[in-house]
């Protein structure tokens, strides 16, 4: 009885054992079909290629992955994609947005004036000085509206270049009002005479100026005597060679 009884405990051991057997079995294959099943096939996207339509241009092929396999199974390939013919633009038939304007009218070749010499010279200019003009290619009109001849003024008493040059308040004078000895012996090389520019308006009066009034006429010129005085260092000293070309009026803003 004991023997038989061993026996089908055996038994019965034999077949909970293979049960389990079976059923770890069937356990893997169900989470394998699921593993399968869950993870869904992603379809490949295509990238889509914008084309450019240019005329006189060449087909440029542009390679694409013909296959390709998902990370879940390697024995799915994405179908085979067509190449894509790109067209790029000539540059060499392109105008460029640079290129060269065009003038509304020609460009003058030939200048508005050529220096010539007359002998028309106003009363107030004298010979020698217009010439100087003439070379210095100063159109005739020019000079004769702002150049002018300084003379000795003999109602005066005193040559024309001392009116001009010497109308500052701010000068060196004695108790007449005579300018000090020592200024007119500095300046003595004004009566040899000399040509005059006028400076024109006071560009300073137009903000202030109403309808029909006229700016005055500046109190600054230069003059360009005959005999120009000579340069001095910061010592006073006379430096040789060197003169004074061009005076201005004294101590006037």
């Amino acid at each position: 009885m004991v023997e038989l009884a061993q026996q089908s405990k055996a038994k019965e051991n034999a077949l909970e054992l293979l049960r389990k057997q079976i059923q770890k079995s069937t356990f893997k294959q169900h989470q394998a079909i699921t593993i399968n099943i869950s993870a869904p096939f992603e379809k490949p996207v295509l990238k889509q290629e914008t084309t450019v339509s240019t005329p006189n241009v060449g087909p440029i092929v542009k390679s694409v992955a013909s296959s390709r396999t998902t990370s879940h199974d390697s024995s799915i390939k994405v179908p085979k994609v067509l190449p894509v013919l790109k067209e790029t633009p000539n540059y060499n038939t392109v105008e460029s947005v640079f290129s060269k304007p065009v003038l509304k009218s020609p460009v003058p070749t030939e200048a508005f004036w050529t220096p010539y010499h007359t002998e028309d010279i106003p009363n107030f200019i004298e010979p020698k000085d217009w010439q100087e003009f003439e070379n210095s290619a100063i159109h005739p009109d020019i000079t004769a509206l702002n150049f002018e001849s300084l003379q000795f003024n003999y109602a005066g008493g005193e040559h024309e270049a001392w009116e001009r040059l010497m109308v500052s308040e701010k000068l060196n004078r004695t108790n007449t009002g005579r300018l000090t000895d020592g200024f007119i012996r500095a300046y003595s090389h004004l009566d040899a005479g000399g040509w005059w520019c006028d400076a024109g308006v006071d560009a300073r009066t137009f903000a202030n100026l109403k309808p029909g009034e006229k700016p005055p006429i500046k109190r600054w010129g230069c003059y360009k005597p005959n005999q120009p005085r000579p340069k001095k260092d910061e010592s006073g000293q006379i430096i040789e060679g060197k003169f004074i070309k061009y005076e201005h009026p004294q101590k006037l803003n």
